[in-house]
């Protein structure tokens, strides 16, 4: 059975797979990796979603009576890391009925399975920025923004227009706007647009484009997420 790593979504998953693939070995690493976690979308972070998710993890251990790493990454939005780490707490205790008691993010603990004599490692880790946002916090934080003409534009314009004539719109729309503009207008090609569908889907655009965001920056947050990360790629 291999390592799991649970994720809000499709998107979420081809930039934290971005990382891992080439961010999280380091330079001995020749080899490449046999086999890699196995990605699990919630298709929207939901409690039901993610218990039924668990359980599905819980009901394949069982079958391969192996020991795998267990991994859960979600945005902080506008919780803090503590009421995150007691959402996904209360969430994890019962789906694998036993006391999940973990205390901070970004490490593991083992716990075990009595009924079945396994275990199991679990850790979390929480995507944002300065405490608080999502990951697409970070990924603006480390986009070229120096050529994000289009984008900057859209963000500007927009907000001072809506202004003009009384509405507001959400900064979390207002980010992700500005994340598919820049993808599409200032980094695709004009050849690229015609299939700009497709070729904005992040796993699509990080081959097309990896160097249009900047994964070696020194972020702590980024850090931190490739420390997670790095877990997986023994």
């Amino acid at each position: 059975m291999s390592n799991k790593i649970i994720v809000e979504s499709f998107n979420d998953q081809a930039v934290y797979k971005h990382i891992l693939d080439n961010f999280c070995r380091s330079e001995a690493d020749i080899e490449p990796i046999d086999s890699g976690p196995d990605w699990v979308e919630l298709d929207g972070l939901e409690e039901t979603k993610l218990l039924t998710k668990l359980q599905e993890i819980q009901s394949d251990l069982i079958r391969a009576q192996k020991t795998p790493k267990v991994g859960i990454i979600i945005d902080l939005d506008n919780s803090s890391i503590t009421d995150r780490i007691v959402f996904l707490n209360k969430i994890c205790t019962k789906a694998f009925s036993i006391n999940i008691d973990i205390e901070n993010s970004n490490e593991f603990k083992t716990y075990n399975l009595h009924e079945y004599d396994l275990d199991f490692e679990l850790g979390y880790y929480f995507s944002g920025l300065d405490g608080q946002g999502e990951l697409e916090h970070i990924l603006k934080a480390i986009a070229d923004t120096s050529t994000s003409h289009h984008a900057n534009c859209l963000e500007q314009g927009w907000v001072t227009c809506l202004e003009k004539k009384d509405k507001t719109v959400k900064d979390k729309d207002l980010r992700k706007l500005w994340m598919d503009f820049y993808k599409r207008m200032d980094c695709l090609t004009p050849k690229q647009r015609k299939q700009a569908k497709e070729n904005v889907r992040w796993d699509k655009f990080l081959d097309l484009h990896p160097d249009k965001f900047d994964f070696s920056k020194d972020i702590k947050e980024l850090n931190e997420c490739k420390s997670f990360l790095s877990k997986f790629s023994i």
